[in-house]
């Protein structure tokens, strides 16, 4: 399978396209990639962080999600949001460590990036 079509497959994971099952399946069937293919941007967090507000994504849903993308190494970060993007990923991949996913945390996280845009 083609570089464009593992690229394609990671960006319907970083906007959460489909089921992730589905997503991991795909990916799967894709080497390790030299490089970075896609990059997560901020949208990209903040559109899946408002559905989980929504209640289209369960906390489950959530941790799952950024346990992935955490553990993708052809997933790049965004320059100008490079670690709080990567700390909401970590906050999110481990709620063990960091506190339960809940409306609250999600609120905060949202509101960083709005504070750090600009």
């Amino acid at each position: 399978m083609s570089e464009g079509s593992h690229a394609k497959a990671l960006v319907a994971l970083l906007s959460f396209e489909q089921p992730l099952h589905d997503l991991l399946r795909q990916l799967r069937s894709f080497p390790d990639a030299d490089a970075e293919l896609v990059t997560l941007q901020a949208s990209h967090l903040q559109s899946i962080l408002n559905r989980f507000l929504a209640g289209e994504l369960t906390s489950l849903d959530l941790e799952n999600w950024a346990d992935v993308v955490e553990a993708c190494d052809d997933i790049g970060f965004d320059p100008e949001h490079d670690e709080l993007l990567k700390q909401t990923i970590f906050e999110l991949a481990n709620p063990a460590i960091c506190g339960e996913i809940a409306p609250p945390l999600v609120r905060r996280l949202l509101s960083e990036f709005t504070g750090s845009s600009g």
